[in-house]
């Protein structure tokens, strides 16, 4: 890939764990479990495959 690809898939991938944050936190709320979602470790997994896509290649 192109980094220029990587770089679009990146941010593509970061906005959706982003929305997916925003739409799961408030349900886990109420359903009053207590889930804490380390976002750190979600940029992590985001940087692993942007890593990785740019090895594949």
């Amino acid at each position: 890939m192109r980094s220029a690809e990587v770089l679009w898939l990146t941010s593509s991938l970061t906005a959706i764990s982003a929305l997916l944050l925003d739409v799961t936190l408030p349900a886990f709320r109420a359903m009053a479990l207590d889930v804490r979602i380390d976002v750190r470790a979600i940029a992590a997994i985001v940087g692993h495959v942007a890593l990785h896509s740019q090895d594949c290649n």
